[in-house]
Formats: C-alpha cells, sequence, structure tokens
C-alpha cells in the first residue's frame, strides 16, 4: 500500500504543468548575430536646434553570459539637455503593450563611459521609466514601467542621475539579454 501511495505522488509530481512562461516581446534581445530590430533614435525638440547622435554596433564575443555577441550603443548630444523619451536605442516589440499594462524589462548592460545612469522607458513618452547604475562589468537589472497609454517602443538612453526626468546626456554601453514582458491592465 505504501509503495503504491508513493507511486501514485511520484506520477502526479512528475505530470504537473510547468507554469507558463510570459513570450519575450523583444524580437532580438540576445544580439546573437547582429542589431536587427534596434535603432539609434535621431531625435530633434520642438526648437528643432538640440539633436543625439547615436552610434549602434555589434560587438562579438563581448556578450553577457553564454551569448555570442551584444549591442553597443554610443550616445552623443550635440545640445544638453535633451529629451531621453526621444533619444537613444530604441527597439520595437512584437505586439503592442494596451494602456495602462506593466512592462517587466529585464536587460544585461555594461558602463563603457560618459554617464552611468540609463533611463528605460516608453519612447515618446506616455509612460512611467526605469533608471540603473550600470557597472564596468557585466550585471543584470530588472525595471517594472507602467505605461498611460498604448505602444511599440521602447527606449534606452543614458541620463545624469538616478532622478533624472526628461535629460539625456552622452553616454556609451553594451545592452544585452533584453527581455520584456508585458502584464496586462488588472494583473
Amino acid at each position: 500500500m505504501k509503495n503504491s501511495i508513493l507511486l501514485v505522488i511520484c506520477v502526479a509530481a512528475l505530470t504537473r504543468p510547468e507554469p507558463a512562461h510570459a513570450e519575450n516581446a523583444v524580437s532580438n534581445g540576445s544580439f546573437e548575430a547582429d542589431t536587427a530590430g534596434w535603432v539609434g533614435c535621431f531625435t530633434t525638440e520642438a526648437t528643432g536646434q538640440k539633436k543625439v547622435k547615436t552610434f549602434v554596433s555589434w560587438e562579438a564575443e563581448e556578450g553577457a553570459g553564454n551569448t555570442r555577441g551584444c549591442l553597443r550603443a554610443n550616445l552623443q548630444f550635440e545640445d544638453q539637455p535633451v529629451s531621453f523619451h526621444n533619444s537613444g536605442m530604441i527597439t520595437t516589440l512584437v505586439k503592442e503593450f494596451p494602456k495602462d499594462a506593466i512592462l517587466k524589462i529585464v536587460f544585461s548592460a555594461k558602463w563603457v563611459s560618459g554617464s552611468k545612469f540609463l533611463n528605460v522607458t516608453r519612447a515618446w513618452g506616455g509612460g512611467k521609466c526605469g533608471v540603473v547604475e550600470m557597472t564596468p562589468s557585466w550585471e543584470e537589472y530588472d525595471v517594472e514601467i507602467a505605461m498611460q497609454v498604448e505602444g511599440k517602443d521602447i527606449v534606452f538612453c543614458t541620463v545624469p542621475n538616478k532622478n533624472a526626468t526628461n535629460i539625456g546626456v552622452d553616454g556609451e554601453f553594451l545592452l544585452d539579454d533584453v527581455s520584456v514582458e508585458i502584464k496586462p491592465p488588472g494583473k
């Protein structure tokens, strides 16, 4: 009898379904071969005077963990400050997030030069933001951001400090293993 009960418990444990993993809304977050799906956004303010130069390159064998590559971003602002909502490294997600969704963004980053503070938010405004302080070695970071309007674009931009509220500054960093989970409103 004991063996039968033990067998039933073991079979039940083996057949229990694994929890569902959320789909990654980033199409190329591991940069295994290139930077497809990521662009440096060149923007101007309403005055037309403030501009940013974004240099993007793929770095082979520099990635975090066991990946084959990563993205190198070098942001150079001609005039400062500049709105970070419109400037920096932008990716378009594979699906749109609804208004009032929460985005859970997990990524690895490594500071190279300039500002050590990396802001992550919705491009073109309409959402909260998360700021992390990068180190000179690979670290994993995660932020949760409340969206106020629907959209598909996420921007990574260097900012002057952890409390920056709409200011982009020069900075160079490496980015890898980017994952975005969209949590619908009310979840």
